[in-house]
This record gives structure tokens, sequence and C-alpha cells, in this order.
């Protein structure tokens, strides 16, 4: 095991300088501040929030849609993303709940397809 006394020490320098930063009140609280402002920011939204505009945007799809089409309905609703990806979760999920089903097995960059699925009750 090798261990990095240089890297160490830079360590330790900048952990003092952050040290005597904090010590000032004004400096702490700005910190804070920051902080604060992109603790809670995987996108815009929360993704209680994400998962809301999913459900409500396969629903507008009459036959199959692509997660692009879900991603474009969003933004056309000012949706807030920071990474288009995060779609994929929600998508997941209407999956697993028998909302929507993939009808067509996505392969290397072509992604799945995905249709409603029709209410057992009023088929």
């Amino acid at each position: 095991m090798l261990i990095d006394i240089l890297k160490i020490d830079r360590q330790i320098r900048k952990l003092q300088k952050l040290k005597t930063l904090l010590e000032d009140p004004e400096m702490a609280s700005l910190l804070d501040e920051l902080v604060a402002d992109t603790e809670h920011k995987p996108n815009s939204s929360s993704r209680g929030d994400l998962m809301k505009a999913v459900q409500i945007a396969v629903t507008q799809f009459k036959g199959k849609f692509r997660r692009s089409d879900v991603i474009a309905h969003m933004q056309k609703f000012n949706f807030q993303f920071t990474d288009f990806s995060n779609v994929n979760g929600p998508l997941r999920k209407l999956v697993k709940k028998d909302i929507i089903c993939i009808c067509v097995k996505g392969s290397g960059r072509r992604g799945h397809q995905y249709e409603m699925i029709q209410d057992k009750n009023n088929v």
C-alpha cells in the first residue's frame, strides 16, 4: 500500500483554507446558501413531479410512442429537465404497474416503443 504523503498534505492545506473561510460568518452563510441551492436539484422538479408529468404525458398518446415522444410532450408544457434520461425510471415504473407496456423492445440506439394498456373493464 503506497501512501501519497504529498497528496495528503495538499488536502490538509485545502481543508485548512476552507476552515479559515468558514470562520468568517459571512462566508459560512454564503456557502450555506450555495450548498442549499444545489442540494435538492437533480432536475428542476422533484421525482414525484417527474413521475406525475410522465404519467400525464403517456395518457396523451394513441398507439405506440417512444421515450423521445414523452420528452417532447413534456417540453411542450415547459417541464424543466436537466437530464432527459430521468424519464426512463418513471417509464419503467409505469410498465411495472401495468399502465403501459413495451410493445417493441429497443436495442442499441433504438429505444423501446410503449403503448397504453387497455383498461380490461372497458374492452
